[in-house]
């Protein structure tokens, strides 16, 4: 009986570090969408004035703040951030 107190005691172990886990690597995810100037889980208003402040000089170049993907953070991001929150774009 020992033995199978054990084996479930191990087994609800090894279980809750799993779940603690993938806990610990869902809090680090990032929305990995064109667009996600922020860097967030959501593309809102909160993207097109980090954009903003790209083209301003005051916040730095993020890896999906070219919205567009041309190579360029410009007005066409802001445009194009728009249209995502607008659900049109292209």
């Amino acid at each position: 009986m020992k033995s199978n107190t054990f084996i479930v005691l191990l087994v609800l172990f090894v279980t809750s570090l799993s779940v603690a886990s993938i806990s610990a690597v869902a809090s680090d995810y990032t929305l990995g969408i064109f667009g996600n100037a922020n860097m967030d889980d959501t593309i809102n208003e909160d993207d097109i004035a980090y954009v903003e402040g790209i083209i301003e000089g005051t916040n730095e170049e993020t890896e999906f703040a070219d919205a567009n993907n041309d190579r360029e953070i410009d007005e066409g991001d802001i445009a194009q951030i728009e249209a995502i929150i607008n659900g049109e774009e292209k």
